[in-house]
């Protein structure tokens, strides 16, 4: 069904968090600030810059030049920013923080499809820090903010995928990312499928999104379905929608219960994942019926 797996790298591969833990209290600890108070105002900071940079307003040379000047400046001390940024960055590029299966998935991944890196970032630290993971090698291009000059959501960026990836068909990519405003924002610009990496099960968005998985097996049980069908599950009690979507052919073996729950852990049971697209099926368990469903 997908050919191209479009991978994201911070929080989808790689624990930029945890990274990030690391570089920070080295430089926290250097200028005696601690480390809840150095990271809520960085973080502060450094969201308000990507954010500003996703929507185009600034370049990421502006973040690299700013943030660790304007949190120098927060605690009303003296340094060099772009030194800290430089350190920073450095640090995150020396050890390994894949997330645990990550290179056993590519190296599952690789010999039946085509991987790519699509991030925001700095194209030396990406590159460095995938490297350090011994993640490089499973992917043939790479696609970084950076070097492209626009970031995710920006159709610009996934332009710059369809033109430089050889026989590329947009039906048969897949998007794979932790980050619902640059990842799944920018594969529904692009036109393209979504897999929404959510491993600490944050509530489902009304972003439209093809799937959402919770672990790295999930992701290869959705590769090999053939024939995917999203069912919505109807009962007059039902406040809000439950959509899941999972292989067609299980809907064959579907048995009737006395409530809607056990019907939705049957389709758990049968591999169906959450989705935030309209349904194509209804089971109805006022009624007893499956039936489709037609859009104008």
């Amino acid at each position: 069904m997908y050919y191209d797996l479009l991978f994201d790298v911070d929080d989808t591969l790689l624990q930029f968090e945890k990274g990030q833990h690391d570089a920070l209290c080295t430089i926290f600890k250097t200028y005696g600030v601690s480390y809840e108070e150095g990271l809520e105002t960085f973080q502060s900071i450094s969201r308000s810059l990507w954010e500003a940079a996703e929507r185009g307003e600034i370049s990421i040379q502006t973040i690299l030049t700013t943030r660790f000047t304007k949190w120098l400046e927060a605690f009303e001390l003296e340094g060099d920013g772009v030194a800290l940024d430089e350190q920073f960055r450095a640090s995150l590029s020396t050890k390994d923080y894949q997330f645990p299966g990550a290179r056993q998935l590519l190296e599952r991944l690789a010999p039946s499809h085509r991987l790519s890196i699509v991030t925001n970032g700095v194209g030396e630290t990406q590159k460095q820090r995938l490297q350090a993971s011994s993640l490089d090698d499973y992917f043939t291009h790479r696609f970084i903010s950076s070097e492209i000059g626009v970031q995710k959501p920006h159709v610009e960026f996934f332009e710059a995928v369809f033109h430089q990836l050889p026989s590329f068909q947009p039906e048969r990519a897949l998007v794979i990312g932790d980050s619902l405003t640059s990842d799944m924002e920018g594969a529904r610009r692009a036109g393209l499928a979504s897999c929404w990496f959510n491993p600490n099960g944050k509530p489902l968005p009304s972003l439209p999104i093809d799937y959402v998985i919770a672990s790295y097996d999930e992701l290869e049980r959705l590769l090999q379905w053939k024939e995917p069908v999203r069912v919505r599950l109807d009962y007059f009690q039902l406040e809000e929608d439950k959509v899941y979507v999972g292989p067609k052919e299980a809907l064959a073996s579907f048995e009737w219960s006395d409530s809607w729950q056990q019907g939705e852990r049957q389709l758990k049971a049968y591999g169906f994942l959450p989705t935030t697209k309209r349904a194509t099926d209804v089971l109805d368990f006022d009624t007893r019926r499956h039936y489709t469903v037609t859009y104008e």
